[in-house]
C-alpha cells in the first residue's frame, strides 16, 4: 500500500506539471492509467490516448524500463529515476532521463532531454579512443619494427600497452589500451656486439599517451646516436644525461627516463652494462641459476648527477638474460626469479619459434591473474595499469657441424713493419683451414695488411689480431695500445698515407672503431 502524499505537495507537483517545459504524463492507480499528458509531452511524442496504461499510451517509453519503475513507485512511494535511456521518438534516437514520483494516488513522469550532454560525452569518448590508438601507434612505430637477430646470439621482444579502467567505466566495459613511455631496442655495434636496451619514461617526462610515446622516440633516437659512436655503456648513459637534463631547451634536473644499456660483446663471451635507476637486468646461467645484474647502478638520466658507472659479467653460453620494465613487476622481483629460473626451452615446435621465444612466451603467461595475453581481470576489477617492455637474449651453445660455422682466432703481433707481412701470412692460413672461399680470403688478407699497417704506423705495440667467422660474416679485429681512433677522410695525391680507412670502407660490409680500456680496436665485416 503507498505512502499517503501531504496536500501541499499535491499542489506543488500539480503545478509543476501542468507548467514543466519538460514532457511530462501522470499515471493513475496500479494499472498506471495516463490521465494527463502536458503540452511539451504532446509536442515531443504526440497526442497521447488517455486511460491506457502508459507504456502503451506511450510506447516510445515501453523500452526505458518505466513500467517496472512505476510499480516501484507505486508500491514503495519512492522516487526513482532511469538515467540517460534511449528513446526512440518520431524516428531519431534520443536520450532522456526519467524522474517517476508519487503523486495524486499515482505516479508523475518528467522526460529530461539529456541527448545533447550525452552524444557530448560520446564524441568526448571517441576522441579520447582516437587519442590513446594513436599514441599506441605512435608507440609501436617507435619501436623496432623487427628485432634485429645477431649472428651469435638470439633475441625475442615484446611491447605490451597497460589496460586501464576509467572510474566513470562499468563492471562489464572492457578496459582499453594506454601507451607509456616504455621501449626495447637491440642495435648491432659491429665486429661481433650488440647493444640491447630497456628503458621506460618518468612520469614527471611525460607519463602516458601521446607525449609519453614522443618522449621516448627522443630517447630512443639519442641512445642509437651515441651508441654508434661506440662509445662504452657508462659514456652513453654520462652523454644521455647531458642530453636529457636540457630535454625542453632548459635545464630542469628532473628525471626523465630510467634505463639499462648493455653491450654483449661474443669474442669474450661478455656483457658490459651501465644502469640508470632502472631495475637490474637477470642472467640465467646455464645450470639455471638466476644473478641479479645490480652491479652499476645510478641516478635516472635527466637529473645531471649521472656518475658514469660500468659493471661486466661473463656470459658463457647456455645463458639467458631478460631484461624488463616495471609493468612485469606486479607479481614482485622473486616471482619474476623463479618464473624466469624455470621457464622451458623445449616445447611442441612452433613456426619460427626458438628457444628464446619460448623463455619470453612463458615470462609473458605467468603474470597472473593480470594476464597480459588476455587482459583478464583479476577479481577486484582491476587491470594492468603499466606497459610492459621485455627483451630477453640468449647466448645459444653451438653443436654438431653448425659449431664448425663459429670459430675464432688470435695472434699479438710484435715489432716494426714486418708484421704486416707476417699478418697476412696467418690470416692467409686460418683463412683456408676454416674452407673460406679464395676470393673472399684474398680481399680479407688486403684488409688485415691495411689495420695492421695502420697500427703500426699510428698505433702503440703490442698489436692484436682476432679473427671470427659466424654463419654469416668473417670479423677482422685490430687492437693497439693508442687510443687515437682512425677516421676516414679524403687523401691529397701529395699525401704519403691517409688511404688505409678508405680501402678498407670500400671492401668491406662494414668498419668501425671503438675505445678500449687501454688503447682501441678498429674491425671490419664480411659477409658471405
Amino acid at each position: 500500500m503507498k505512502s499517503p502524499v501531504m496536500p501541499a505537495i499535491e499542489e506543488l507537483l500539480h503545478a509543476a506539471f501542468d507548467a514543466a517545459p519538460l514532457p511530462a504524463v501522470l499515471a493513475d492507480g496500479p494499472e498506471h492509467l495516463l490521465v494527463a499528458a502536458n503540452e511539451a509531452c504532446v509536442a515531443e511524442f504526440g497526442t497521447v490516448p488517455l486511460r491506457l496504461p502508459v507504456g502503451q499510451a506511450v510506447p516510445e517509453l515501453a523500452a526505458t524500463g518505466l513500467p517496472a519503475a512505476l510499480d516501484e513507485v507505486y508500491d514503495t512511494g519512492r522516487p526513482v529515476l532511469l538515467e540517460e535511456r534511449l528513446v526512440r521518438s518520431r524516428g531519431a534516437d534520443r536520450y532522456y532521463s526519467i524522474m517517476c514520483v508519487p503523486a495524486r494516488g499515482g505516479v508523475a513522469v518528467f522526460c529530461r532531454d539529456q541527448t545533447e550532454r550525452v552524444r557530448r560525452e560520446e564524441a568526448l569518448a571517441e576522441e579520447e579512443a582516437r587519442n590513446r590508438n594513436m599514441a599506441v601507434a605512435l608507440q609501436r612505430s617507435l619501436l623496432p619494427q623487427r628485432i634485429v637477430q645477431p649472428d651469435e646470439i638470439r633475441l625475442a621482444a615484446c611491447y605490451l600497452p597497460a589496460l586501464v579502467r576509467y572510474e566513470d567505466a562499468g563492471l562489464d566495459d572492457e578496459p582499453v589500451l594506454e601507451v607509456g613511455g616504455d621501449w626495447y631496442d637491440a642495435i648491432p655495434l659491429g665486429a661481433g656486439r650488440t647493444a640491447l636496451v630497456v628503458g621506460g619514461v618518468t612520469p614527471e617526462a611525460g607519463g602516458v599517451g601521446v607525449r609519453a610515446a614522443a618522449v621516448m622516440g627522443r630517447l630512443r633516437a639519442a641512445v642509437r646516436a651515441y651508441a654508434s659512436q661506440n662509445l662504452p655503456p657508462g659514456e652513453v648513459m654520462y652523454h644521455l644525461d647531458r642530453h636529457a637534463v636540457e630535454f625542453d631547451g632548459e635545464r630542469t634536473g628532473t628525471a626523465v627516463a630510467t634505463l639499462v644499456y648493455a653491450v654483449h660483446d661474443a669474442d669474450t663471451g661478455s656483457l658490459t652494462y651501465a644502469n640508470a635507476g632502472h631495475l637490474p637486468p637477470l642472467l640465467r646461467l646455464p645450470d639455471g641459476y638466476v644473478v641479479t645484474l645490480d652491479g652499476a647502478s645510478g641516478p635516472a638520466v635527466g637529473t645531471g648527477d649521472w656518475t658514469w658507472l660500468e659493471a661486466a659479467v661473463a656470459v658463457p653460453p647456455g645463458s639467458y638474460m631478460a631484461f624488463y620494465t616495471q609493468g612485469l613487476l606486479e607479481r614482485g622481483t622473486a616471482d619474476l626469479r623463479r618464473v624466469f629460473a624455470r621457464a622451458p626451452e623445449e616445447e611442441p615446435p612452433r613456426p619460427g619459434a626458438g628457444p628464446v621465444d619460448l623463455v619470453r612466451d612463458h615470462i609473458l603467461a605467468s603474470i597472473d591473474p593480470l594476464s597480459v595475453s588476455s587482459g583478464n581481470l583479476d577479481p577486484s576489477g582491476a587491470v594492468r595499469t603499466d606497459d610492459v617492455a621485455l627483451l630477453v637474449a640468449h647466448a645459444p651453445v653451438w653443436t654438431g657441424g653448425r659449431a664448425a660455422l663459429f670459430r675464432s682466432a688470435s695472434i699479438e703481433l710484435v715489432g716494426g713493419p714486418e708484421i704486416a707481412a707476417h699478418a697476412r701470412s696467418y690470416t692467409a692460413g686460418v683463412l683456408t683451414t676454416w674452407g673460406l672461399a679464395a676470393d673472399l680470403t684474398d680481399t680479407a688478407v688486403l684488409a688485415v695488411s691495411e689495420l695492421v699497417a695502420n697500427a703500426v704506423t699510428h698505433g702503440t705495440a703490442p698489436v692484436v689480431l682476432r679473427l671470427r667467422r659466424t654463419d654469416r660474416r668473417l670479423i677482422i679485429d685490430v687492437a693497439d695500445q693508442s687510443d687515437h681512433l682512425p677516421r676516414r677522410r679524403l687523401a691529397r695525391e701529395t699525401d704519403e698515407d691517409g688511404r688505409g680507412i678508405s680501402i678498407i670502407a670500400a671492401v668491406a660490409a662494414a668498419w668501425g672503431a671503438r675505445p678500449l680500456p687501454e688503447g682501441k680496436a678498429v674491425w671490419c665485416e664480411f659477409e658471405f
